[in-house]
């Protein structure tokens, strides 16, 4: 699941983590609905954090766009424009 918002959670060790909108919520945390991205996932940022070829391959994977393992952010974001798939 993709948060759409910044969340502080803790760990099973107890340690704090801040997760940000756009990261993928670990299998050991929980959230209110309200910090999950709807069904229908927002793509990452165009730049800085959570902007990463990850991040977009991921977002890809979620729209049912298969995108080559090496794939640079830029060319993924080509692939879902050609598609129809919001990039912004």
């Amino acid at each position: 699941m993709i948060l759409a918002a910044n969340v502080w959670v803790t760990t099973p060790e107890g340690v704090a983590v801040l997760l940000r909108a756009g990261d993928t919520l670990p299998e050991w945390a929980t959230v209110g609905d309200h910090a999950l991205a709807s069904s229908t996932p927002n793509p990452p940022p165009m730049a800085g954090r959570g902007s990463s070829s990850e991040a977009w391959a991921a977002y890809a994977s979620e729209m049912g766009v298969a995108v080559p393992d090496e794939a640079r952010a830029s060319e993924i974001r080509a692939i879902l424009e050609t598609q129809g798939i919001p990039t912004k």
